[in-house]
């Protein structure tokens, strides 16, 4: 999966590279800004970058934004590319689909054990604190809905704008996320809640 997301990434990055070529002296990097979403970023996508970075002649800016705002960078001309969870294909601009990321309600034991004994019903999952990455973050109640089938649009959490601190405020029984797969199978052994259908 990795290497397909890594032929993608260099095929956008060729074409971008040979449009802004003409732009570049010769002898420096091309500069390349990207916008990505927090969790890519503190999963799969950094292997990509390092493999750009170390193949290419390139300087990288990474725009971290939410994935269903990241495409809007590209709009407004911050950056040459994105990674979105939108299948909108923009005029002038290539759109390859590059897998997708599974993510998961979890929680810690203690907090599972304290606020969803029977699972995750309704009732429980709108007074338990959710952490949230920030108030652009919808992943949480898209899957509430998806998942427990309650539209949520008030709920008590907390706001942590970095991947790794929502990670550790539900490893601290702050509260429960929807975490990608990928951040959690290899950090710790998290109470699952529920999946994404």
């Amino acid at each position: 999966m990795l290497l397909r997301h890594v032929n993608t990434l260099n095929l956008l990055e060729d074409e971008a590279l040979r449009e802004i070529r003409p732009q570049v002296d010769a002898d420096e990097p091309v500069p390349l800004a990207i916008a990505v979403n927090a969790d890519s970023l503190a999963t799969w996508l950094p292997d990509v970058f390092w493999h750009l970075i170390n193949t290419r002649d390139i300087t990288l800016e990474v725009v971290r934004d939410d994935q269903e705002h990241t495409l809007e960078r590209l709009l407004q001309g911050d950056v040459m590319g994105c990674v979105s969870s939108q299948r909108t294909s923009l005029r002038g601009f290539n759109s390859h689909p590059l897998g997708v990321m599974v993510y998961r309600c979890y929680a810690a034991p203690g907090f599972a054990r304290r606020w969803f004994p029977d699972g995750l019903p309704a009732h429980a999952a709108r007074k338990a604190p959710a952490v949230l990455f920030d108030r652009k973050d919808t992943l949480h109640s898209k899957f509430m809905e998806q998942c427990v089938g309650v539209r949520m649009p008030r709920y008590p959490c907390h706001y942590l704008p970095d991947t790794k601190a929502v990670f550790a405020a539900v490893q601290h029984s702050a509260g429960y996320s929807v975490l990608p797969c990928l951040q959690v199978a290899w950090r710790t052994a998290m109470r699952h809640l529920a999946t994404s259908r």
